[in-house]
């Protein structure tokens, strides 16, 4: 479990979270390359001393939690002893996709992946991140590095391609459609 955050840290999360919120909402509105970090830090209510404090670049706002989602999924994954990895890797994955389609602000943001080329760059070297802890899973878990490397690239694979349909296709369930595909994965 997360321990809580003390008065400061619940205010820079808050802060963080306003700022990604703000950054996505113009980028929606305004357009991305429209927006200056000034307009972003503007919206919400601070400066942009403040904003770069938080985030190195606008692209950055629109990723408030990816280290910390990287985290949980290490961390959920080093507590798994079962003998086969891929069902607590399967169900972490499916988890995930549906916690970002069930997030207002996310799903903005992935409906801006077709429109923001430097977002979507963005969201595909952030699945990096993800494919190095699950590769690293996988190895600690006896799996030869290729095999590793395959399943880790065709989990996130199928986790952007529910999420990607998703978006164009709110009719899709990306939870549902990650599930099945995932269960092919041996």
């Amino acid at each position: 479990m997360k321990p809580a955050l003390n008065q400061r840290d619940a205010q820079k999360d808050a802060t963080r979270r306003a700022l990604s919120g703000a950054a996505i909402d113009l980028f929606t509105t305004k357009g991305f390359d429209e927006t200056r970090v000034e307009d972003i830090a503007a919206a919400a209510g601070v400066t942009s001393r403040t904003f770069f404090l938080h985030f190195p670049t606008k692209e950055a706002a629109a990723f408030p939690d990816h280290n910390e989602r990287v985290d949980a999924l290490a961390d959920a994954l080093a507590t798994d002893d079962s003998p086969d990895p891929l069902p607590l890797l399967r169900e972490l994955i499916v988890l995930g996709v549906r916690a970002t389609s069930g997030s207002r602000i996310r799903a903005k943001r992935y409906r801006l992946f077709n429109e923001i080329e430097a977002l979507r760059h963005r969201d595909v070297l952030g699945d990096l991140d993800y494919e190095r802890v699950i590769v690293d899973h996988l190895m600690s878990r006896s799996v030869d590095e290729f095999h590793a490397r395959v399943l880790a690239v065709s989990i996130m694979g199928i986790a952007r391609s529910a999420l990607t349909t998703w978006a164009h296709d709110p009719s899709c369930d990306p939870g549902n459609a990650a599930e099945a595909a995932l269960e092919q994965l041996r």
